[in-house]
């Protein structure tokens, strides 16, 4: 076959469908030449015919014909390739379809998905085919899916499976084990993948730039995540205290944990308060009625707030001031726990109810959404100081990249100031390894420090 009878294949960034064609070409040994282009260069005025719904990768076929199928691609290497077969046994084609089927959708929903109610779709459905692949792996004999053959099951994981440690950096849950891991390293070294693959380094930063972000008001979610925490964090305090048998430790607990219980009140307190003045009466007016149980839930909460700010700081007055530290901690502190643990659990079930029903309303404000979250943002200003670190803390690294991008909208190009003032406020509260975390994830944040 002369260098013009080769197939052509053509791609666009780190596309792992894109591949698996290249693994099944290299595999089956199909001449062909690649093409990959890059964001900033023009594609061919036939693409829009050769792959009418603009994915890749794109085949043009040696009769000069097209096609964006990755499963026909690799039916053809089956069919026109030399050397093994891609099919080694009978139940090849049977766990080709489960892997399209299960393993596919799954790891890209929840690798690509925005939503997170999309990714938690997705994940046990990912761990579910996961324990299908490593049940499998641990009965076969071999480096590769069955056994010592290569095969289309291995051509379909390699892109992906190299791609895990992704769901982790992104996603936050691990989904590898030591079978997965020794498989994993068996694809990355079979030469057909060896010579095509791309460093994880470079997919990762381009999945930065490229990972769909939240919408503005999606904030909430993250400042319901970040109360949950924070309300895990005092009582576990709370207990630790009661529990304590030595002096200094009275000391130090009750200090942190009146600290965090002061912050913690200080923020809810600012939350109900921008919910009232700014989120809810337009809400009432996309819904009349539709906010009131969370109103009346904001007012009830204000004597439970009341008496919390009151109440830790008195309970550590006490431990400070008394003879035995130990016995006045588990005294004064004790009292307060199972009001905590009330407190804890109103919040919990007013956030859900919140979630359930008023958050689905945010996805109907349309162009209105940027300018409440920069109300909302502008609410919170004289304390962003003090509760900025306070929502960052118990954050996931993507969860922390998605806020600071929300802040992000409504300030870094109309109040830069803003977001250099947010830059510092994380600089002086987040160690050096996590700001960097978070510089790489958000590249524009550099611009604040």
């Amino acid at each position: 076959m002369s260098d013009n009878e080769k197939y052509e294949l053509y791609s666009r960034g780190f596309c792992p469908f894109t591949q698996m064609v290249r693994v099944a070409f290299n595999f089956k040994e199909i001449p062909y030449t690649f093409t990959r282009w890059s964001p900033s260069d023009p594609e061919p005025e036939w693409l829009a015919q050769a792959s009418p719904d603009n994915t890749v990768p794109v085949l043009r076929l040696l009769d000069g014909s097209f096609t964006n199928s990755s499963v026909k691609m690799i039916a053809l290497a089956e069919e026109k390739g030399s050397g093994p077969t891609l099919y080694p046994n009978e139940f090849a084609a049977e766990w080709e379809a489960t892997l399209r089927t299960e393993l596919v959708p799954s790891f890209l929903k929840v690798l690509m998905a925005a939503n997170p109610k999309i990714q938690a779709e997705f994940r046990p459905k990912l761990t579910s085919i996961l324990k299908k692949i490593t049940d499998h792996l641990e009965k076969s004999n071999g480096k590769y899916f069955f056994g010592d053959s290569y095969s289309v099951i291995d051509v379909i994981c390699s892109p992906l499976l190299h791609r895990l440690p992704l769901i982790q950096y992104f996603r936050g849950p691990n989904f590898s084990n030591p079978v997965l891991a020794t498989y994993i390293s068996s694809l990355e070294t079979h030469p057909a993948f060896q010579s095509i693959q791309w460093p994880l380094a470079s997919i990762r930063s381009a999945l930065i730039m490229m990972l769909p972000k939240m919408r503005p008001m999606s904030a909430g979610r993250l400042q319901h995540i970040a109360i949950r925490a924070h309300f895990a964090k005092v009582i576990e305090l709370n207990k630790a205290l009661v529990a304590t048998e030595s002096k200094e430790e009275a000391i130090d607990l009750s200090r942190e944990l009146t600290r965090r219980v002061e912050t913690l009140v200080l923020f809810i307190e600012q939350h109900a308060a921008f919910e009232e003045q700014v989120v809810y009466p337009v809400f009432e007016e996309m819904s009349p009625g539709s906010t009131t149980t969370a109103h009346d839930e904001h007012v009830h909460d204000e004597q439970v707030l009341a008496s919390a700010k009151r109440d830790f700081p008195a309970a550590q007055r006490e431990v400070e001031n008394a003879e035995d530290k130990v016995i006045k901690a588990k005294e004064a502190f004790g009292k307060l726990l199972p009001g905590l643990e009330k407190w804890n659990k109103a919040m919990t079930e007013h956030m859900a109810g919140e979630e359930k029903d008023l958050f689905p309303m945010t996805e109907k404000l349309g162009e209105r959404e940027i300018g409440v979250f920069r109300k909302i943002y502008y609410h919170c200003v004289s304390v962003r100081e003090v509760l900025l670190p306070f929502v960052m803390e118990f954050l996931s690294p993507q969860e922390r990249m998605q806020y600071m991008n929300n802040i992000s909208e409504a300030v870094f190009e109309s109040d830069f100031e803003q977001w250099q003032l947010c830059g510092k406020y994380l600089a002086k509260s987040l160690p050096k390894a996590e700001l960097a975390d978070l510089v790489e994830r958000l590249p524009k944040l550099a611009k604040a420090l």
